[in-house]
């Protein structure tokens, strides 16, 4: 599969993305908040500090 993508609890989780398109960018120029798009593909640990860098 080209893209994966997963609703769960509300968010949505970027499983995997080999295509071009830069779907998190999509996303949030069609209204979706930065907050709800997760990635999947990275541990926990990782997560939280790109949460973090986005908050500053």
């Amino acid at each position: 599969c080209a893209m994966h993508l997963e609703l769960i609890e509300g968010q949505i989780w970027r499983q995997h993305n080999s295509t071009e398109i830069y779907i998190d960018r999509e996303l949030i120029e069609r209204g979706v908040s930065p907050k709800d798009i997760i990635l999947g593909f990275r541990s926990p640990s990782v997560r939280k500090r790109i949460a973090a860098a986005m908050e500053d």
